[in-house]
């Protein structure tokens, strides 16, 4: 069970996301596109040191997370950028579970889709938040 500040997560999810966390085999690639506060990287953080896990963070340029306490580690990266170009780019290996919470809106979680999709192992996980709105709930964009 988390213990920690699960934020809009919620208690339910966060349990659920380390559950996936830890079925993953050790060296695993975990990333966390939409990183915000930092509550679902430091759940994919969890027993990272011992099992060898890389957690790559993706925030959108100009979103500042308050992070300090996981920067420094040496198994979590972060990168500040569009979280398609990054997924285009970047091409981890070991690409076990992919968390989407950036842009809440189809077109943009399929671009993301297609960028990530193909460097995800078989038998990992992709796990999405927000997704389940009733139609008039969306995000506002400015």
């Amino acid at each position: 069970m988390v213990n920690n500040n699960v934020g809009d997560l919620g208690a339910e999810n966060a349990d659920r996301l380390l559950n996936c966390v830890l079925s993953l085999p050790p060296n695993s690639t975990l990333v966390d596109l939409g990183v915000r506060l930092g509550q679902s990287s430091r759940i994919m953080l969890t027993q990272a040191a011992e099992r060898k896990n890389h957690v790559h963070g993706v925030e959108a340029i100009g979103c500042a997370p308050s992070l300090e306490d996981i920067l420094a580690l040496p198994y979590y990266h972060f990168h500040s950028g569009d979280s398609v170009t990054t997924g285009l780019e970047l091409k981890p290996s070991n690409l076990s579970l992919v968390m989407f919470d950036t842009f809440h809106f189809a077109e943009h979680i399929l671009c993301e889709l297609y960028a990530w999709w193909p460097h995800i192992q078989n038998g990992g996980w992709c796990v999405f938040h927000d997704t389940n709105w009733t139609a008039s709930h969306h995000d506002v964009y400015a």
